[in-house]
């Protein structure tokens, strides 16, 4: 006589602790089943059960009975989690058995859940054209990848995603493609609001991308867990939906606010910075102000990429922020202003400052945030591959350097690479899947360079390593030709500085500088 008892999740499966469990429990036999035949689930050890008593329905010879299993919040990962279906004497008599059903416990790293934005600000919608893939613009990517407490990848894992301190998911579509319209992920009901489901990739990465619809000004962020498996944790950072340009700072009709104030400056010039990076922005307080309010500064009406929590109080009257000079237009006049975000998503409008800044400060990285990863490595114009091309920290790059631009079609005149790991023990290297922003500055006479290259970070090793990755970038030729010299003599500086947004915390890589003159260089084939 064959009997059996299956459970679905099977026996020796992995678990996470907290996890809600749907249980499906399947009794066979070969013969028809009496309704006199109960199977109890006793001796549970870390987790409780909502039904323990099941009763076979008459006459069948099978049987499936659902239940709830939900495990111990108050154990640790490795924990014994496992109880026994026990049967009673009619059910032994038919032939079943008392088996023990055990789990595997692990954590979830609930900081893994912080979804963050590769874009925190977006346009605000102008016109009655859908905002959609593949040809809406307004959009942020949003991702996050999903580890247990030691930082491997939990890969197929259900997420479940609700709007965060202000409900606002129902004024945005999401997608899990910016490139086709029928990825839309529809929105489902939890808790009298939106929400949505989805699921980590293979390598524990979620990704969708975020597309306003509706016309308004507004903040968006978002809360995350593990479906029915964790507590919800806040997007670390918020998606700020605003106007392209907030017209004229002094437009009375909007702002609230007092405008800022710059300790530099002198009169309505802004003084000369004695070759430091960043100027130093003064804001007053302000009604119902929150540590956790945010601020984005404005320069000519535009974002000018300049975000930060207002935080503790820097002196009495208000607040300090380190801005960095490159923000600002030179030798013309410029309205400064800011926007405050209050924690509930109300947006409030400074008044503005005309502000000229006349130069005197280097075009260098910021010289006054802590720097954790290992500087990025640069190669020449010839290739990434030999440790012969490597650019050396603090030599010189000239025409030599950049010459075999045109030997591959990226017409790159210098490599960076950004090195990246999968072990968290390492906090030398940048977290692979990481958001990356890598900048290259060069002060010289007559050219001062800011650019920016948004790099991704590979989620897998490379093939012939277990833990670390190997991100290139190639920096066009026309961004490190026609450097020319000072009037001295002296070269000009080139510097290659990144910063990295792990889940919403940005931490900066250690900078990289050279010396550099490509004055009238000329094509090696001309």
């Amino acid at each position: 006589m064959a009997n059996n008892i299956t459970i679905s999740p099977a026996s020796k499966s992995k678990i996470i602790v907290g996890q809600l469990i749907t249980a499906n429990i399947t009794f066979e036999s070969d013969i028809l089943m009496s309704a006199n035949i109960s199977f109890e689930l006793t001796n549970l050890i870390n987790l409780t059960i909502s039904n323990t008593d099941i009763s076979v329905l008459g006459n069948s010879k099978s049987y499936t009975a659902t239940t709830k299993f939900h495990i111990s919040e108050n154990i640790n990962e490795g924990d014994t989690v496992s109880f026994l279906i026990k049967p009673n004497v009619h059910a032994i008599a038919l032939g079943f058995k008392e088996q023990e059903i055990s789990y595997f416990t692990y954590d979830v790293d609930r900081h893994s859940l912080n979804i963050h934005f590769d874009q925190t600000v977006v346009l605000a919608l102008t016109t009655d054209e859908p905002n959609i893939p593949p040809n809406g613009q307004s959009y942020s990517l949003a991702t996050a990848l999903v580890t247990d407490s030691k930082g491997n990848p939990l890969a197929g894992e259900p997420i479940t995603i609700i709007g965060g301190f202000a409900a606002n998911l129902d004024k945005v579509r999401i997608f899990s493609s910016n490139n086709n319209i029928q990825s839309e992920i529809q929105k489902k009901s939890l808790y009298g609001q939106s929400s949505i489901d989805i699921n980590t990739d293979k390598y524990g990465k979620l990704e969708f991308y975020v597309y306003p619809s509706d016309k308004s000004q507004f903040v968006f962020d978002l809360q995350a867990r593990i479906t029915d498996a964790t507590q919800f944790v806040h997007s670390e950072d918020r998606l700020y939906i605003l106007n392209d340009d907030q017209g004229d700072p002094f437009n009375a009709d909007q702002q609230t606010l007092a405008p800022p104030d710059i300790l530099e400056r002198q009169g309505d010039k802004l003084a000369e910075s004695d070759g430091a990076s960043t100027f130093t922005a003064l804001i007053d307080n302000y009604e119902g102000e929150s540590e956790n309010d945010s601020i984005l500064f404005f320069v000519g009406g535009k974002y000018a990429h300049q975000q930060f929590l207002m935080g503790k109080k820097k002196y009495n009257h208000g607040y300090t922020f380190q801005l960095p000079y490159s923000i600002l237009p030179l030798n013309k006049y410029a309205g400064f202003s800011y926007v405050i975000v209050t924690v509930d998503g109300n947006l409030n409008f400074s008044a503005g400052m005309d502000i000229m800044y006349n130069g005197g400060s280097k075009n260098q990285p910021l010289d006054n945030v802590p720097r954790v990863y290992d500087m990025c490595t640069v190669y020449s114009s010839f290739g990434y591959s030999n440790a012969s091309d490597l650019v050396l920290y603090n030599d010189m790059v000239n025409c030599f350097t950049i010459s075999r631009h045109l030997n591959t079609n990226l017409n790159a005149g210098l490599y960076v690479a950004i090195t990246g790991t999968n072990d968290p023990t390492d906090k030398t290297k940048v977290p692979l899947g990481s958001e990356v922003t890598l900048t290259l500055y060069i002060d010289s006479y007559k050219k001062k360079t800011n650019q920016i290259f948004k790099i991704r970070m590979p989620t897998q090793p490379d093939k012939d390593s277990k833990n670390i990755a190997t991100y290139i970038t190639p920096i066009p030729y026309k961004y490190v030709n026609d450097v020319v010299t000072f009037p001295n003599g002296a070269a000009g500086s080139i510097y290659f500085d990144y910063q990295v947004n792990e889940s919403g915390k940005i931490s900066y890589g250690n900078i990289w500088m050279a010396s550099i003159d490509t004055t009238l260089c000329i094509d090696p084939d001309d």
